[in-house]
C-alpha cells in the first residue's frame, strides 16, 4: 500500500490488518518499489494513491509491472471517480477507490479486485495504444503552431524529463484554446509514449 500521508497510510494499514491481509507500506514509488524488491513472497495487490510527489501511482503500477506481472492494482484518490477518468489521468475501468472511505468499503474492493481476472494496467496500457494508433494520421503542424512558444518550451524540458505530473498539467493547461490536440498528447503521456511526445513536438 503507498500512500504519501502518513496518517491515512497507519489508518488504511491498520483497516486492512483487522481484514485479515499482510500489508507492506511505502511512502512513495520508489519507496515502493525497494520493498518489493526486498519482499521473497507474492505480492497479490498494489493499492496506491493515484497523486503523489514525484512519481505518480499510474506510474508505478507500470514500472512494478515489469517486475511483477502478477501483482493487481488498485488506485485511490481523494479526486472522484468521473473527474480521474475523464482528464485522462486513468483509463475507464481502472480499479478505483474515492477517499476518504469506510472501512468496509475498502476490504470489499480490495477482495472484489483480488477476485477479479481483469484490470491489469499491461492491458490498460495495451488498449490505449491501440486507441491512440489512428490519431497521430492527422497533422499538427497548425495548431502546435497556435501555442504559445513558452508553453511549447516548458513542454518539450518536462517530456525530455519524463516529469509525468509536469507534462499533464502543461497539457491540460491548452486544453481549452485546442481541446483536441491536448487530448491527443494527453493519451501520448497517459501510456508514458515519451518518445511519441517528442517526435510530435520537434514538429
Amino acid at each position: 500500500m503507498v500512500e504519501d500521508e502518513e496518517a491515512m497510510r497507519g489508518i488504511t494499514k491498520r483497516i486492512l490488518g483487522e481484514a485479515g491481509f499482510a500489508v507492506l507500506t511505502a511512502a512513495n514509488a520508489d519507496d515502493a518499489l525497494r520493498v518489493c524488491d526486498a519482499h521473497e513472497g507474492r505480492i497479490d495487490l498494489l493499492l496506491t494513491d493515484v497523486v503523489m510527489p514525484q512519481t505518480s501511482g499510474r506510474v508505478l503500477a507500470e514500472r512494478l509491472a515489469l517486475v511483477r506481472p502478477e501483482t493487481k492494482v488498485l488506485f485511490m484518490s481523494g479526486y472522484a471517480d468521473e473527474a480521474i477518468v475523464h482528464h485522462g489521468t486513468l483509463a475507464p475501468g481502472t480499479h478505483f477507490i474515492s477517499k476518504p472511505f469506510r472501512a468496509g468499503d475498502l476490504t470489499k474492493k480490495v477482495r472484489q479486485v483480488l477476485d477479479d481476472d481483469i484490470g491489469h494496467p499491461e492491458v490498460a496500457r495495451a488498449q490505449a495504444l491501440e486507441e491512440g494508433a489512428s490519431i497521430d494520421e492527422r497533422p499538427l503542424d497548425d495548431v502546435l503552431q497556435a501555442i504559445p512558444p513558452e508553453v511549447l518550451a516548458r513542454l518539450w524540458k518536462a517530456v525530455v524529463a519524463a516529469r509525468y505530473d509536469e507534462v499533464v498539467a502543461l497539457i491540460e493547461s491548452i486544453r481549452t484554446g485546442d481541446p483536441e490536440l491536448a487530448t491527443r498528447l494527453r493519451q501520448k503521456a497517459d501510456i508514458f509514449d515519451y518518445d511519441g511526445l517528442r517526435r510530435l513536438l520537434r514538429r
